[in-house]
Order: structure tokens, then sequence, then C-alpha cells
């Protein structure tokens, strides 16, 4: 299916009194089915994905466009996926909005970057800013300076119900090493926070780091993030950095250890009003990723894959809420250069066990949930799946039949 905006932007397969599969019967009482919400497309394009939502069930992602390019959304169920545009440039993309709909963003401008880069990966050449969607309007935000150098590109990528912002900028200094981590990066890049009238603040790395990025931001003002070298801290195809990060509401950065010794990545990506903080991590001899949930009390912990699958990440921005369930995506051994890519699917983790969300949803509905990147309170998830039919990419949104 095919939708529209706004008016045809909801498919929805209601709640079913499907079997419970044997895996989350008997004791496992908290375990959820759920209607799906297919968020559609805008029209006369065939690709969403959702990256995150607030406590209202409104959702945050990103969308093609008829003639190809990548415009930023905010969905709701009254005006389906509004379209919130770009600051003069080809594209866009959001994450998931606060509880006032205030919508982090990274947009192009129609300005060349003089560096050639491509910070935000649309490989338009385009220079790429840190934006905010605030009372129907994108605003762009500042980069961070350095000495008498200022940076060109930056991201928004986290926001909180206070209208903080977190993400990356970069500092206008550059390090030829850069290049190694991130093909054709030349300039040094920092974890910002942004207060609610734009001003910009670095989040310093850890000692002896020198870049990093902040992913979340939750409503006390802790953020979470990676720090590293810049020939160790790819920004493409996704963020990672070797030492995973919290940030204290003062600016003080958090070493949030490792699941081995020795390995490159560790990056946190989401964390609740508890200052719990889910992320991926490297495996012992850096063979696979798993995600981890850290707490102040127990540390890193390893919350594994389903099944016989290898590897797991965690959703960004909101991928865990208040009541400590996490969601993300797990994949099986295939290796990303098979002509067979590796099989994802979207997961559920909560009270010690990692659940397959496809085997939550009736039978008939019209995606196949490959990844969640957010959760509320309320159990709904936003994430993105496949539609069935086409085998389009759509993002959706899960509402859970059992409330309680």
């Amino acid at each position: 299916m095919r939708c529209s905006l706004p008016a045809c932007a909801i498919a929805i397969a209601v709640c079913a009194p499907i079997a419970a599969p044997a895996q989350i019967r008997g004791e496992d009482h908290q375990a959820r089915h759920y209607e799906v919400i297919d968020l559609g497309t805008f029209r006369d394009a065939t690709f969403s994905q959702a990256f995150g939502l607030n406590s209202g069930g409104h959702v945050g992602g990103f969308a093609a466009t008829a003639d190809g390019s990548l415009h930023a959304f905010l969905w709701t169920r009254h005006r389906g996926l509004q379209n919130l545009g770009t600051l003069g440039g080809p594209n866009s993309f959001a994450g998931g909005p606060n509880d006032k709909d205030e919508v982090p963003l990274a947009a192009e401008t129609s300005a060349a970057d003089p560096n050639f880069e491509n910070f935000c990966g649309f490989g338009t050449g385009h220079i790429c800013l840190a934006a905010v969607w605030r009372h129907g309007m994108m605003t762009p935000l500042p980069n961070l300076t350095s000495g008498n150098f200022t940076g060109n590109n930056g991201e928004a990528v986290g926001i909180n119900n206070r209208g903080q912002l977190v993400g990356l900028a970069e500092t206008g200094v550059l390090d030829p090493t850069c290049s190694t981590g991130t093909p054709g990066q030349l300039e040094r890049f920092g974890a910002v926070i942004w207060d609610d009238d734009g001003t910009a603040h670095e989040l310093r790395p850890l000692p002896g780091d020198t870049v990093a990025f902040a992913i979340t931001i939750n409503n006390v003002g802790q953020a979470a993030g990676s720090s590293g070298a810049c020939a160790t801290t790819p920004l493409l195809p996704i963020q990672l950095g070797p030492h995973a990060v919290m940030w204290e509401r003062d600016g003080t950065p958090v070493d949030l250890g490792s699941l081995a010794a020795g390995t490159t990545f560790n990056t946190g990506a989401s964390m609740n009003d508890l200052g719990q903080v889910v992320g991926g991590a490297n495996t012992a001899g850096n063979k696979t990723i798993h995600t981890f949930l850290w707490t102040k009390e127990r540390g890193m912990r390893d919350l594994g894959t389903l099944g016989i699958d290898v590897a797991s990440i965690p959703g960004g921005m909101g991928g865990v809420n208040n009541k400590g369930q996490v969601v993300g995506q797990s994949c099986d051994a295939n290796p990303l250069t098979a002509q067979t890519p590796p099989h994802c699917r979207a997961y559920l983790w909560q009270a010690g066990k990692m659940l397959d969300l496809n085997s939550l949803v009736p039978a008939d509905s019209p995606l196949y949930l490959n990844i969640g990147f957010g959760i509320n309170d309320a159990g709904e998830i936003a994430g993105y799946g496949t539609e069935k039919g086409t085998g389009d990419t759509h993002g959706f949104l899960l509402i859970p039949c059992d409330r309680d």
C-alpha cells in the first residue's frame, strides 16, 4: 500500500487475539500485542523511516519526496506526514519530537560545502546544519568555534521537553586523520548541547580524546553519545565511537566502559530520565556488536540478541523508556557484503528477555518490522519496516493492545 499526505497515511492492522509465542507464555505476563500503524509516505513516493516519538505518539523521521530527495517529517494522527522541508537545500532528516512537537533536525542549505564534505550523509556536497522545528518553522542552530575557526556543518539529533537539543557540529579545526575514520571528512567535530534559545555549548570529550558526538538527551539534562580520535570515530554510515560517554548536567563526561577490554566501538544511543543508557558495544575481539544497558549501579550489561542472531543494536534517541523497556534491531550472521544481506528484525527487551516484535503483531500486518527506534512510557513504539506487498520501506507506529 502506498499512502499519500495526509489523509491516507494510516493503515491499521488491528489488535487480534493471536496466540502468544512459546517464549512469552507463562510467567512473562508483561508481553504485549500491538496494533500496527503504517505511517505511509509522501505523495508519489515509496520510502519513509521513523526515528522517534513523544509521549502523545507523534513521530519524527524522514521520507522520500517525488523528486527523490529526503525531507524530515512530523507525523500525527490528525495531519499524517507533515513535510518539514529544508533550509534551502535538497535534503533533511528529523529525530523524535518532544511533547511540544518541537523536532531536532539536520537540513541542507543551498550553499556548497567549501571542503566538499558529506557530513550528513546525503552525498550532495551541500552544507548541512543542525536545526529545530518550533512554532511551525525551521530555525538553524549555530556550529562550534575553536579559537578563530568556526565549523561548517552540524546535526541536531535529540531534544528533551525543556527544549534542549543535542547532536554534533564541526569546530573548523582541520585534522588530516579525520578522513581515516570518515572518508572525505576534513574537520574535527564536537558533541553539542543547544539551549532552548539556540545557544551552543560543547560537551567536551573524555580525557585524551579529540572529537565527540551526542545522540540523546533526557528531561533531566543528561546526554549520551561517544568520543574518540577523529581517525577512530566514523560518522558514516552510522556514528560509532570508541568510548561510550554520558554527560552529566554540568557537562562532566562519564566513561561508561565496555563489554570487553580493547574493543573498538562503544556508543551510547539513548537514555531515560533515570539516567539509564542503552547503546551498542563490540563484544570480545571486536567480533560483533551487541546492545548494552548501562546503569550507575551495575555498569554495562550485555542484552544479547534474538535466538541465534549474532548482532543487535538499540534504537536511537528514544530507544529506552522510563520503565526500562528497550527497542532496537537484531540481525543474523549474513555479512554486509553478501548478496543475501543480513536478516534483521525489530526487538523489544523487557524484564530480562528479548522478544521479536513481529511475533507480537497480527499475522496480517502490512509490514515486516525491521527496527524499533523509540519507545515511550505508554509502550508505543516507532521504527520502520518492509511493506510485505511491495518491499518498500515504511515508518510504523505500534500501539499496545493492553495499555495496562
